[in-house]
């Protein structure tokens, strides 16, 4: 039971830190490295949320799509424009951070279904309340204490709430067949690859 609740804990912790951390969300990364440069996109980030004036940065567009290819020179990426149409465009510098983090929070989530089905499992068993009925009574199944229901419930719950966490925050980061999508800010180099318009995400500074 000890070894049953620190694993749980465990479980719990790593779903927290690992939602804590990770936000699918173009404004993101302020300061970038391109072509030996730093960039500040902090005033970018800042209109983003509720656009207002004229728009900073103008080269720097919102990249939003699907990878469909990756390849050495970096993403390719069916983005979506504006105008909701389609376009293939090569993306330099990929978060590739991000996916890391994506497959991270949905190996979590797997492991925190599998301990919520485990505790609820463990608080669906028969509850004894008396030593005398432990010995007299045929359980269905091992009985628990009522302690260690009480104990269970509160896992439970704790597991439930943080299952629940890393679906919202994995769903941000996916599209409706579960697959990462690309969301940042990238600078329109105005080059073609393989005839494909390239941006450049950067490289993230501290």
């Amino acid at each position: 039971m000890k070894n049953y609740n620190i694993v749980a804990h465990l479980i719990v912790l790593g779903c927290w830190l690992l939602v804590s951390t990770a936000r699918a969300n173009p404004c993101v990364d302020p300061k970038r490295l391109v072509n030996a440069h730093i960039v500040n996109l902090q005033p970018l980030i800042q209109w983003w949320p509720e656009p207002k004036g004229i728009r900073p940065l103008s080269d720097w567009k919102h990249v939003h799509g699907k990878i469909t290819r990756d390849t050495d020179s970096g993403w390719v990426v069916l983005a979506k424009t504006k105008k909701d149409v389609k376009l293939q465009v090569l993306v330099r510098n990929p978060p590739r951070d991000r996916l890391r983090r994506f497959q991270e929070l949905k190996n979590q989530l797997s492991e925190c279904e599998r301990a919520q089905r485990d505790a609820l499992a463990f608080v669906r068993r028969p509850v004894c309340v008396d030593l005398n009925s432990l010995y007299t009574v045929a359980w269905p199944a091992p009985p628990i204490t009522a302690a260690e229901y009480h104990e269970g419930k509160l896992r439970l719950a704790k597991l439930t709430k943080a299952s629940d966490a890393l679906r919202a925050e994995i769903g941000s980061m996916q599209d409706g067949k579960g697959d990462f999508i690309v969301d940042a800010f990238a600078l329109n180099l105005h080059q073609t690859f393989e005839g494909l318009p390239v941006f450049d995400h950067g490289q993230p500074q501290p």
